[in-house]
């Protein structure tokens, strides 16, 4: 087996970062070094994600809840009856405030800091140190975030812009050499989508001057149309010229992106695309009006950019997209065991309180390991907290036994016991598989224990923890699957049908008649959850058909926008809308439908309006295809 040798050596610097962030604690006493356990672990929830913005506020709301957490374990502490009381209540509320719809939930490291502080507690004396040990443990945290994961927004989202382009790139590589395109397609379309997300979020939570961010924003936008336009290029429509420009626009764009051209070097490219396309020489009715809408996108990124009030409407959609967020109820998360977040709140919170008052009231040797096992397994999907029970019962059982063989040669040599406990400190901290290191945590745990305690028999700790273990996996493997149990096929196939609804709902008003801003940023916003639930649901499955459902979300959106925007700008343009949609009707085949279009196609009086006409039969075409898939995957999803 081959060895990642840089890889290793990344992991031993998080490892000796993690230590000596772990031992800096030692300033507030050694009862505090445990809060530099659940300080790593809470840091190591957030790797991966963007933590940048607005970083005193967060260090601030991270102390809140780590004084609420300490202060709450030192009440409980007290007295049994109490830990039932203030644990029911702070388990719920962590597992309510940090289980997510659309991400990995954040649980696991404040749980463990509320068990960790609750099984060693302090005196009254004691506590103004520890509290200030909890507001020292959220700078700590912000410090290993931004040292491990060296994160910027603007290095991520450029090299994820660079990578589109390059797919984008080849993918008319392939349509010149006539081959399918599909796959690439598709990547395309999903990681332009997270890209555009992550931006949202961005400018939703930003504070500072959002000209740059807005440029990327335009240009993200850009390439979703450059991106939806090209896959609907059949192989008799391919104009090589042309296709060779738009190479050269997005090798422009690049550049920028780069930093090696200016802004008004794209503009200047731009307008040369935009005036060398010469529709009147590309024959064929939809060859030439995929093209034209390539040549509209150009010209509609150019006015974008030249805006110059873009500041002034970055700051109105701000306003608006926060009070439609309060006001949408799919974002209201309504206290019923049908919601993800409250359904592991309350099951959690129950099965966590009801072992803390058990362990106290019976005075169980060791107790807390049942409790933090229970914490730590506990999962808002059925299926991923059972095999993190599993996980953990057999990485725990081998770990014990490899555990008790070295013990036995180590022979209770101190020296040799550090260099153990510092090996199964790397290994737990380093490796990701998660039954893999449960076995070194169980060699931590044990040895954690042995040095809080020297009087304490190390095989009977290997003996109560496999034991405390297995409890705390059957129980929690009861609470997730046989009391309101919360499956991922059954979310999956609830939140398809409803984002297939929503589609139906936004064509419905379409139809309808003009549509406000107000109406476009909440179709924004609607479409934007439904789409990252289904894609952060499908990491844990994925089904390449789901992907292909998303990548024909973003193709449908992309030309309900385009029709949007037309809509809302021109009267007649709505009447003519109208008219194109009422034809769309579900028993009409494509066939049929294709000379109605073409016949009004023929009769339109002008450029935008054909090419709007083009727009609404890709919609009634990716419509259809979106209904197919989602029978396809449904019924998947039913035999799974």
């Amino acid at each position: 087996m081959k060895i990642d040798i840089k890889k290793q050596i990344k992991n031993m610097k998080i490892f000796l970062i993690s230590a000596i962030a772990i031992f800096s604690f030692m300033i507030f006493g050694k009862e505090n070094v445990l809060i530099g356990i659940a300080t790593v672990s809470i840091a190591a929830s957030m790797f991966g994600e963007n933590h940048t913005i607005n970083v005193p506020r967060r260090i601030i709301i991270l102390s809140l809840i780590q004084i609420v957490i300490g202060v709450a374990a030192y009440i409980a502490s007290l007295d049994i009856f109490l830990a039932y009381i203030v644990s029911l209540i702070l388990s719920f509320w962590i597992y309510y405030r940090f289980s997510y719809e659309l991400k990995t939930p954040k649980t696991a490291g404040f749980m463990m800091l509320y068990i960790l502080l609750l099984y060693y507690p302090v005196t009254f004396s004691q506590m103004p140190k520890r509290i200030l040990a909890l507001i020292f443990s959220s700078f700590v945290i912000m410090a290993l975030y931004y040292i491990i994961t060296k994160y910027n927004f603007y290095k991520v989202t450029d090299k994820q812009i660079t990578g589109a382009i390059d797919l984008i790139k080849k993918e008319i590589d392939l349509l010149l050499d006539n081959k399918n395109i599909k796959n690439e397609n598709k990547k395309v379309s999903i990681l332009l989508k997270t890209i555009q997300i992550n931006i949202y979020e961005v400018i939703e939570k930003s504070s500072k001057e959002l000209d740059d961010i807005y440029i990327l924003e335009v240009i993200v936008i850009l390439l979703k149309k450059i991106n939806t336009t090209i896959s609907y290029i059949k192989e008799n429509e391919i104009y090589e010229d042309r296709l060779l420009k738009l190479k050269c626009i997005l090798e422009d764009v690049n550049l920028y992106i780069l930093g090696k051209k200016d802004i008004k070097d794209i503009k200047i490219t731009f307008r040369k695309y935009y005036n060398e396309l010469e529709l009147e020489n590309i024959e064929g009715d939809l060859a030439r009006y995929n093209y034209y809408n390539l040549r509209l996108a150009i010209d509609e990124t150019c006015r974008y950019i030249e805006d110059k009030s873009r500041g002034e409407k970055i700051r109105k959609r701000l306003n608006l997209q926060k009070k439609l967020k309060s006001n949408i109820d799919i974002f209201k998360n309504n206290f019923n065991m049908s919601s993800l977040r409250f359904n592991i709140a309350l099951k959690a919170s129950l099965v966590i309180s009801t072992f803390v008052f058990i362990v106290g009231y019976f005075n169980i040797y060791e107790g807390k390991w049942i409790v933090l096992s229970l914490a730590l397994i506990l999962l808002p999907y059925a299926e991923q907290g059972s095999k993190k029970a599993i996980d953990r019962v057999v990485g725990t059982v081998v770990g014990a036994i490899i555990f008790e063989l070295i013990y036995r040669m180590i022979d209770k040599n101190i020296i040799l016991i550090g260099a153990v406990f510092l090996i199964a400190l790397y290994f737990a901290l380093s490796i990701k598989k998660y039954n893999i290191r449960c076995i070194f945590t169980t060699m931590t745990a044990i040895l954690a224990v042995k040095m809080l305690q020297p009087s304490a028999v190390i095989f009977k700790l290997l003996e109560d923890r496999v034991i405390f273990v297995l409890i705390a996996a059957i129980v929690a493997w009861l609470a997730m699957n046989m009391v309101f149990p919360y499956r991922i096929k059954n979310d999956m196939k609830n939140i398809m049908k409803k984002y297939v609804d929503f589609d139906n709902e936004t064509l419905d008003s379409i139809v309808q008649g003009t549509i406000s801003k107000k109406d476009i940023e909440t179709i924004t916003i609607k479409n934007n959850y439904f789409w990252m639930r289904i894609n952060y649901i499908n990491k844990q499955m994925n089904l390449s058909c789901i992907e292909e459902f998303l990548s024909k979300q973003n193709d449908i959106f992309t030309n309900i926008n385009f029709t949007i925007l037309i809509s809302g700008s021109s009267k007649d343009k709505s009447i003519l809308i109208k008219k194109l949609l009422e034809k769309l009707n579900p028993n009409l085949n494509e066939e049929d439908l294709f000379k109605v279009y073409k016949n009004i196609f023929e009769t339109s009086k002008n450029d935008l309006e054909k090419s709007l006409i083009i727009s609404l039969y890709r919609i009634y075409l990716d419509k259809k295809d979106i209904d197919m898939l989602e029978s396809e995957i449904i019924e998947k999803l039913n035999i799974a």
